[in-house]
């Protein structure tokens, strides 16, 4: 058995995988989950985050890992003549979190958001071949690190999680506690309902 405590704390036999996140957010992923399966805007959004907290709560000997918290487009250092990847920055909410939290980020490579102008809504638009790209990004993910191969869908599911948590609650100048509705967070719910339909 891996230790993930000091030698000479009280030992849980088989922690789970929940009960190792101890930060900001990993500490209250249950409570957040369970709040969105009841205060999220729509019935299918609330059933989502149902089946996503009771899949997360099912799911053995997952990986906890540490995850940055804040992963989006503008945190992400890019070298311009190569597009290779040279370093992430802003690491002020990182924290351990079950191995794919952050994976919302990569729809956020993948697309983009179109702002709402009066009459009409925001509007999440992924791009031509974006379907092929999350292939590949998978494809390479698994190459990389063989065990995501076998736990696949235990991945996506903790990526729903990340969605859920990083769209479906509100940012309120650091607070993180209210969940997001269709007139203060058009923006939040249309990235929420683009990126649970995809995965």
């Amino acid at each position: 058995m891996s230790r993930t405590t000091r030698a000479d704390s009280p030992m849980d036999e088989s922690p789970s995988m929940l009960s190792q996140c101890r930060g900001k957010v990993g500490s209250t992923i249950t409570s957040r989950l369970e709040k969105l399966a009841i205060e999220l805007p729509d019935a299918h959004l609330r059933q989502r985050a149902s089946l996503t907290l009771h899949a997360a709560q099912r799911l053995e000997d997952y990986p906890v890992a540490l995850n940055h918290g804040d992963l989006i487009p503008s945190n992400i250092l890019v070298d311009q003549n190569t597009w290779e990847i040279t370093g992430l920055v802003d690491w002020a909410e990182a924290e351990y979190l079950p191995f794919g939290t952050c994976l919302y980020a990569l729809e956020y490579l993948l697309g983009y958001l179109t702002p709402a102008i009066p009459d009409l809504p925001p509007v999440w638009t992924y791009f031509d071949g974006a379907t092929q790209l999350r292939e590949l990004f998978w494809t390479h993910l698994i190459e990389a690190v063989p065990e995501v191969g076998a736990r696949a869908e235990d991945v996506k599911v903790i990526r729903d999680v990340g969605v859920l948590l990083w769209h479906g609650i509100a940012w309120d100048d650091g607070a993180i506690n209210r969940v997001v509705n269709e007139v203060d967070d058009m923006e939040e719910m249309t990235k929420l309902r683009a990126f649970l339909t995809v995965g």
